[in-house]
């Protein structure tokens, strides 16, 4: 379940928030981990949408180091979810490949 933090930002009971920083940016944090994801604005079946400009967004958090990665399982989980936090304020998610 989903709640508000801000007009900006969600909080999921599942352990996750996600929050618009700014026009390019959207944060996925698990706790203290945090990924900054580039983002753009568009449209996706008549509907808005923003659209995960790197395939590889949720490979690392922030500040891990160099050629540390999450397994494959753990990126994509954090994709649903943030999927799942956009759906929860209305918007479409692309990834682009």
């Amino acid at each position: 379940m989903f709640t508000w933090i801000n007009s900006q930002a969600v909080r999921c009971d599942q352990g996750f928030e996600v929050e618009s920083m700014g026009r390019f940016t959207i944060d996925y944090r698990e706790g203290s981990k945090k990924v900054s994801v580039y983002v753009e604005n568009g449209m996706e079946g008549g509907k808005p949408c923003v659209i995960i400009m790197k395939p590889t967004a949720f490979e690392k958090w922030d500040g891990d180091p160099p050629g540390a990665s999450n397994p494959l399982e753990k990126q994509q989980e954090m994709l649903r979810n943030f999927i799942e936090a956009m759906e929860f304020q209305g918007l479409a998610v692309v990834v682009n490949r």
